[in-house]
């Protein structure tokens, strides 16, 4: 009897009491917060037109199979061939979790325009900046990089970075 008057007076107390705290901060953690994508930066060139620097569109596929309307091997079965990952692997990626798992990252914009097409519920592509260095290694010490936040980290994507941000 004693541990049942326990158990309603801490009841008492979190629901009373401590109850608008609790409210409160369960919906700051639920509160959609906007995302800041890294800006947009110009190109580098050379005089002769190169491109040394681009940012590029990429994109990261998130499944959630608790909405697909067909069958998840199905599904693995056409995302196969697009992702070049086995249909029993994606099967199983499928059957981790029923919502919110990163099943490719990095994708290019042609690749999503095909996942795109398959026009499956459960699919989701998030799109993102990625700064893209064509020439690779010839000229990183001159053209130096960005992190992936977007903020410059050395050569003239530092130097010049307030030249290169877009608003």
């Amino acid at each position: 009897m004693l541990a049942i008057l326990g158990l309603l007076g801490r009841l008492a107390h979190l629901q009373l009491i401590q109850g608008p705290a609790l409210l409160a901060q369960a919906r700051q953690q639920h509160e959609f917060r906007s995302f800041n994508p890294p800006p947009q930066r110009y190109p580098i060139v050379d005089r002769s037109g190169n491109v040394l620097a681009i940012d590029q569109a990429r994109f990261t596929l998130y499944a959630h199979p608790i909405l697909f309307k067909q069958n998840r091997s199905a599904i693995a079965a056409e995302l196969s061939p697009l992702l070049a990952q086995s249909p029993e692997t994606l099967t199983e990626v499928f059957n981790q979790r029923e919502t919110g798992m990163a099943v490719a990252k990095d994708l290019s914009e042609e690749v999503s325009r095909d996942i795109q097409a398959l026009r499956h519920d459960g699919l989701e592509l998030v799109p993102h900046l990625r700064r893209f260095y064509p020439q690779q290694d010839l000229f990183a010490g001159t053209v130096g990089y960005v992190d992936l936040e977007g903020k410059a980290q050395a050569g003239l994507e530092f130097s010049t970075e307030d030249h290169l941000l877009t608003l």
